[in-house]
């Protein structure tokens, strides 16, 4: 069979484009599958892994003419995404229906299905998938739905709860209605270990999914677990907002939002509790996701998802929608009892397994024969109309089923992971990929000094893939700075390889010691382009910041020491970024054996300020200057903490001389904050506010 899915923009991050190309990637298998995007571009490769053997046709670069910019006429106003659409796109989406040879048309979102309902050839099964839940849906796009629909072979939902509310609110006797769940990606990693002290959540930053329950019940719960960690991961317009309940609950130490991140497969295998606390889930997708690496799930009970997935206390907990006393109090559970996150964890990845791609595959192939078998259905008045909107002069373009996106022409598809012992592995899945060569670590330019550092491990074949391993004892070797990976065959041709998945794992937590003064961390990591790199840190000696403190004028850097430190005492130093020979001192305090507390009053501070803002950077030495060391935080599996920790603003209030030159003058306000350099090294900026 010919398969064609319409979506609104496959190349970007979302719940509804993975599960389209899971499915996409497990039905090509077998059929002939295309993906056709109203919006991206191939210039740049779609965020989530596509088969080499589907299809994706940008309907932009596929049906270039211009048209009007004005709006489109044929996405409903009350669609959410209507704004986006214009009448040069209606073109493009109506010469793309008029052109397809497709069996089978599946639309993503509700202003294509009503698109393919009624410009949909009458050869093709026309399916609509409904990703969002009945009641997101609005009640003027409900409305078309009830005339349009009758041209649709079947509505499939992600629910079974959400198929009887279509069922009975659209009323359309012939349509068929049934719920098939999406398909999670085949897990990639190892499932995760449960021993680290994370609690993950996932999905974008937006009022349903009711992150500040989340993190208020997380205060809570690590008031009693203090070494556990929240991890955020996703991107919206209340990422402001949470910040400052972070702050205000004091959690910058144990609240992260780590930004979007794709996969996040590799991530899952960090985590000991998955967290989900929406007030309305159309499927529940991060759910399904987290049981693939046998995370045991908290989760609100919200409709029509997370009931339909978590076997309350058997792979997961079910609470009230917004009950922030129960969710802490399972939250709780979860964190203190190892054997009851084992047992749940181990039955979340037998579950997981009803949502392996083949399966959901199969259920849609089985609904493709029976569809296939029944009468064309003839177009409604409204489909009749929208019809006679199409250009009668466009020519379908040749190919629709050989396009290509820009990833076809990127390196070897990798996964990369990082062993306990400092050693890497690296999987080369790409199918030209083969054991004649070997993988070369190749600084970048922009270390000069080290452009001919190269570490190189040869490749052995497996199976269909090829593994190279890099021992710990020759990453080591390396200097500090950002290193690339290739694949080099007998004839010394390079070709770069491509990052999949990273499993960071055993970064999480671990003293990445080399030698007894030497400290360093090697983070492979996927580039914006989507190349793995590395990210090399070594210091002799190495000042890890743990955690930051506040008291009243002071804020406080709790360091961790490594190397030969001679002193017990060590001294703080601040050396101003504008004029590096400008130094301030500041004595340490000892916290036990490991941690020092380096405490900078800000008055003090203050004093030695020139300019109305300055960059101060943080150094630990001995009282006779003989060693000094950057204070710095990188071993541990987050790249660039910049963006990610977020430390608050002390602000404090200098006091002025009543009276300066025959005029009143007000206080000046001070304030500070630490922050991470692009190096992950620790600083201090001062802004004097008048």
């Amino acid at each position: 069979m010919k398969l064609s899915f319409l979506t609104q923009d496959i190349y970007g991050v979302g719940g509804t484009n993975r599960a389209v190309i899971t499915l996409a990637n497990a039905l090509s298998t077998k059929h002939e599958v295309q993906i056709a995007s109203v919006f991206g571009s191939s210039s740049a490769p779609p965020a989530f892994d596509i088969a080499r053997n589907v299809a994706v046709v940008p309907l932009a670069e596929s049906f270039p003419d211009s048209g009007s910019d004005l709006p489109s006429e044929l996405i409903p106003v009350a669609e959410p995404s209507h704004r986006r659409y214009t009448r040069a796109d209606d073109e493009r989406i109506q010469r793309f229906l008029r052109a397809t040879t497709s069996d089978v048309l599946i639309g993503t979102r509700p202003g294509l299905n009503l698109a393919i309902a009624a410009l949909g050839p009458e050869h093709a099964v026309k399916i609509a998938q409904e990703h969002m839940t009945y009641d997101a849906v609005p009640p003027a796009v409900l409305r078309l739905m009830r005339d349009a629909y009758a041209s649709v072979d079947a509505a499939v939902t992600l629910t079974s709860a959400d198929a009887a509310q279509f069922r009975e609110g659209i009323g359309l006797p012939g349509l068929r209605v049934l719920s098939i769940p999406n398909a999670v990606p085949v897990a990639v990693c190892a499932p995760a270990s449960l021993t680290t002290k994370i609690v993950m959540a996932a999905g974008r930053l937006v009022p349903e999914k009711r992150y500040d329950i989340l993190i208020r019940a997380f205060a809570r719960a690590v008031a009693l677990h203090p070494e556990w960690r929240l991890r955020i991961y996703g991107a919206g317009l209340l990422r402001d907002d949470l910040n400052k309940l972070v702050t205000e609950l004091g959690l910058h130490n144990h609240v992260f939002f780590m930004g979007k991140v794709v996969p996040l497969g590799p991530e899952w295998a960090k985590a000991s509790i998955a967290a989900v606390t929406s007030s309305r889930e159309s499927f529940g997708l991060t759910l399904v996701e987290a049981m693939n690496a046998g995370v045991p799930m908290v989760s609100t009970n919200a409709p029509s998802g997370p009931a339909e997935i978590i076997t309350d206390h058997g792979d997961g907990i079910l609470t009230p929608v917004n009950d922030i006393d129960g969710f802490a109090e399972a939250l709780t559970r979860l964190m203190g009892d190892d054997e009851l996150r084992r047992d749940m964890g181990d039955a979340a990845l037998a579950s997981s397994a009803r949502y392996q791609p083949q399966q959901i595959a199969e259920r849609y192939e089985a609904l493709f024969e029976e569809l296939a078998q029944q009468r064309p259905k003839v177009s409604t008045g409204l489909g009749r109309l929208l019809q006679r909107q199409r250009s009668r002069n466009s020519r379908p373009p040749a190919g629709l089923f050989t396009q290509r996106t820009a990833s076809d022409a990127l390196g070897l598809l990798t996964s990369a992971r990082m062993e306990s012992d400092g050693s890497l592995q690296l999987t080369l899945h790409d199918h030209t990929a083969s054991a004649d060569g070997h993988v070369e670590v190749r600084a970048r330019r922009t270390h000069p000094s080290r452009a001919n550092t190269v570490v190189t491990a040869p490749l052995i074949a497996d199976g269909a893939a090829a593994v190279a391993v890099l021992p710990a004892a020759d990453i080591i070797q390396l200097g500090e700075g950002r290193y690339d990976f290739y694949r080099a065959d007998a004839n010394h041709t390079r070709t770069r390889l491509t990052a999949s998945s990273i499993d960071l794992r055993a970064l999480v937590t671990g003293d990445r010691r080399y030698t007894s003064d030497e400290v360093g961390n090697a983070t492979p990591y996927r580039t914006q382009d989507g190349f793995l790199s590395l990210r090399m840190w070594k210091r002799t000696p190495h000042c890890e910041l743990h955690s930051v403190h506040y008291r009243e004028e002071a804020v406080v850097l709790r360091i961790r020491c490594f190397g030969a430190w001679s002193v017990q005492d060590p001294v703080l130093v601040l050396s101003r970024r504008q004029h590096p020979s400008a130094q301030v001192s500041f004595s340490t305090e000892p916290v036990d054996a490991q941690y020092v507390d380096c405490v900078i009053r800000v008055p003090d501070l203050a004093q030695w300020r020139v300019y109305g803002q300055e960059n101060w950077d943080c150094f630990l030495t001995d009282r006779a200057g003989s060693k000094k060391a950057r204070i710095a935080m990188f071993l541990d599996d987050i790249l660039e903490k910049k963006a990610i920790k977020r430390y608050p603003e002390l602000v404090c209030e200098e006091a002025a001389p009543a009276e300066l030159y025959q005029r009143a003058v007000n206080p000046t306000r001070i304030v500070v904050r630490p922050y991470f350099t692009a190096d992950n090294d620790v600083s201090i900026v001062m802004t004097e506010l008048i």
